[in-house]
């Protein structure tokens, strides 16, 4: 199960990219997530600890808009990005258009083979 610490200092609402208040998420009537309060602030680091099955990867799922909560709310700020755990090379793919999978830039093409170049 995920806890979460605030710091009372600050009003985390007002400075945060992430604000998480009562989030819950249930899979076959087991809560992954019960009741989280998170709020990062923008521009800082912040690391998921726990075992395999604590509900890291669904609450990451969750910001990212890819699962949705059963209860709670989620507020962000910005846009959101995210890289899985596993490998995610599409092998019909050459490796330029892998290296370029994502962005959104002229000459993806070009900057893509120059940068494998260069190793």
């Amino acid at each position: 199960m995920l806890q979460s610490v605030e710091n009372n200092k600050v009003d985390v609402f007002s400075s945060s990219a992430v604000h998480i208040k009562h989030l819950t998420k249930i899979f076959n009537d087991v809560a992954v997530l019960d009741d989280i309060h998170l709020s990062i602030p923008a521009g800082q680091f912040t690391v998921l600890l726990g075992p395999s099955g604590s509900g890291k990867t669904t609450l990451l799922r969750i910001l990212a808009d890819l699962e949705e909560a059963t209860t709670g709310v989620v507020e962000k700020q910005g846009e959101q990005a995210i890289i899985f755990q596993e490998s995610r090379l599409l092998p019909w793919k050459k490796v330029w258009q892998n290296v370029v999978i994502g962005l959104d830039t002229p000459n993806s093409k070009e900057k893509s083979t120059t940068g494998l170049t260069r190793g």
